[in-house]
């Protein structure tokens, strides 16, 4: 709500060209086609689906991605599955322990999280601290998590439910956050 009409739903890229140094992107939109005007774009569609809408301004784009996905014998760029799984817990949950330089208490999560390498076998990629980040998001006598599971080399997490998916977190956050 607080963003109002700098947020556009339902709209669909059709065209861009550069015109004396500006961009001129189309759209589709619920109202009919729209066009705006800027200095710059930054686009998060999937390569899949940019066909050859950016060639007018990237020249030789369409052939590359087109190259690209027939050397690696796919339709699109693969994009490895990953989840992001929010949860919450008491502060008293966490291990009770004094971190070294001043930092404080860990059930307080003084920080912004932690990235766990693949070698402390734990499967979750990394946690934010967002009760940290965020005071306020959550009771005083609570923490909140939020977590990455899963990429390019634990591709079995799309395939899981979301329940077994929270499970494995949990799993891995009593392994290096929680109590047992």
């Amino acid at each position: 709500k607080e963003l109002g009409e700098k947020v556009k739903l339902e709209w669909t890229l059709t065209k861009v060209e550069k015109i004396d140094g500006k961009y001129f992107v189309t759209y589709d939109t619920p109202n009919g086609q729209q066009t705006v005007t800027s200095k710059t774009i930054v686009s998060t569609m999937p390569t899949h689906a940019m066909g050859n809408i950016f060639e007018p301004v990237l020249p030789g784009s369409t052939e590359l991605f087109t190259k690209a996905r027939k050397m690696i014998n796919r339709e699109g760029i693969y994009y490895p599955p990953v989840a992001a799984v929010t949860v919450a817990y008491p502060k008293s949950t966490f291990l009770d322990m004094e971190l070294s330089n001043d930092f404080g208490n860990l059930q307080n999560l003084p920080g912004f999280g932690l990235l766990n390498p693949r070698t402390e076998g734990i499967r979750t990629l990394g946690t934010l601290w967002s009760s940290s980040l965020f005071p306020g998001r959550c009771p005083d006598n609570y923490n909140i998590l939020l977590n990455y599971i899963g990429g390019s080399r634990d591709p079995a997490i799309g395939s899981m439910s979301d329940e077994d998916i929270i499970s494995a977190v949990d799993t891995d956050l009593r392994k290096c956050l929680l109590q047992p």
